[in-house]
């Protein structure tokens, strides 16, 4: 393979990539979950900046803070009870973490019993 074919083969994998994620971004902001609805009006109230549906290299997070460099992650315990999940939120976490952000696991089910962490947002 030539020069110039290597460098179009990486920039059709560059744009390749790029359209998967904001394919996952758009389908993942159509499908918001009431506990994170409920949280993102919480922010709102409290006039904390946020990017909801934020995008990162092994995945999407719900909501990055980032005066805060804070991940909040909203988890139901149907889905993130299933080993899959299990395995790819703790790979997830670990890289967050290794890569200096802070991490925020919310249960979705106090969030819906409106148990919103409001000691955290002083």
């Amino acid at each position: 393979i030539s020069i110039k074919n290597k460098n179009y083969a990486k920039q059709h994998i560059k744009e390749y990539i790029q359209q998967g994620i904001n394919s996952i971004k758009k389908q993942s902001q159509n499908k918001i979950s009431k506990a994170e609805l409920i949280l993102k009006n919480f922010l709102n109230k409290k006039k904390i900046n946020y990017i909801h549906q934020w995008v990162y290299p092994l995945g999407i997070a719900d909501f990055y803070l980032p005066k805060q460099n804070l991940v909040i992650q909203c988890y139901g315990s149907y889905w993130h009870s299933k080993l899959n999940y299990i395995k790819r939120d703790k790979k997830q976490n670990k890289w967050l973490k290794e890569n200096n952000y802070n991490v925020l696991i919310l249960s979705s089910e106090k969030i819906l019993k409106g148990e919103l962490p409001n000691d955290y947002f002083r």
